[in-house]
């Protein structure tokens, strides 16, 4: 593979990549908005469904921004580009934090549920 097409195909991963990470946002927000406006008035099953498909459209859109960054990082592994002076572009980075802030994300959008309902069953 040339230079040029490594960069041609770099873009392509990175781009599922940020679509994973667009769907993430879409999830969290709409769970968020669930949960702020709902989430009293849900029965325990409700909260655990809506939690459930929240965690499972979470971990689908995690492991594909995984998979995509992974063969972004092998190409740049294997062929050198112009990329390659870009701190920016730096893989490792990306492999820790994508996974880190999307995970938090998760953990706080199911502390936020559990509030919402908590406060309800304390205010009783």
């Amino acid at each position: 593979m040339t230079e040029v097409e490594a960069l041609a195909l770099i873009p392509a991963y990175v781009d599922v990549a940020v679509t994973s990470f667009s769907l993430y946002l879409t999830l969290t927000f709409a769970y968020f908005t669930v949960a702020y406006l709902a989430g009293a008035h849900l029965t325990s099953f409700q909260a655990f469904a809506i939690s459930s498909l929240y965690l499972v459209g979470s971990a689908s859109a995690l492991l594909c921004a995984l998979i995509n960054m992974q063969a972004w990082g092998k190409i740049k592994e294997q062929y050198t580009t112009t990329l390659d002076e870009f701190i920016s572009w730096n893989v490792d980075f990306w492999l820790v934090y994508m996974p880190t802030m999307m995970i938090a994300g998760v953990f706080l959008g199911l502390y936020f549920m559990w509030n919402i309902r908590q406060s309800v069953t304390n205010d009783s």
